[in-house]
């Protein structure tokens, strides 16, 4: 069955039309997980490797810190350590610690 096209203009048009019917048809079907509401989506594969990435990297610092605290003479150790501990009474003595230099 073969038709003739009278104009070619109008049958462009009207393909056009057609296709583009159809593909909004079809992304009205689609639901794409990241647009569902909540939190329960799923996490995004990158974001792990990052975290593993993190974490090897974080691993590799602390013992590269351990080795060089062993290096140090037991009261520059001392002295490290108690400056840059995390505890807060101990950095609220933290003006204190230069006399422990002065003393002999």
């Amino acid at each position: 069955m073969e038709e003739e096209i009278r104009d070619v203009t109008e049958f462009v048009i009207g393909i056009a039309s057609n296709v583009l019917r159809e593909g909004y048809r079809k992304n009205q079907r689609l639901a794409h997980i990241e647009d569902w509401p909540g939190e329960s989506s799923l996490p995004d594969p990158r974001d792990r490797e990052e975290e593993l990435v993190s974490a090897v990297d974080h691993q590799i610092r602390l013992q590269a810190l351990r080795h060089c605290l062993e290096e140090l003479k037991p009261e520059d150790r001392a002295l490290a350590l108690d400056y840059y501990s995390a505890d807060e009474e101990k950095q609220k003595d933290r003006q204190k610690l230069p006399s422990r230099l002065e003393s002999p």
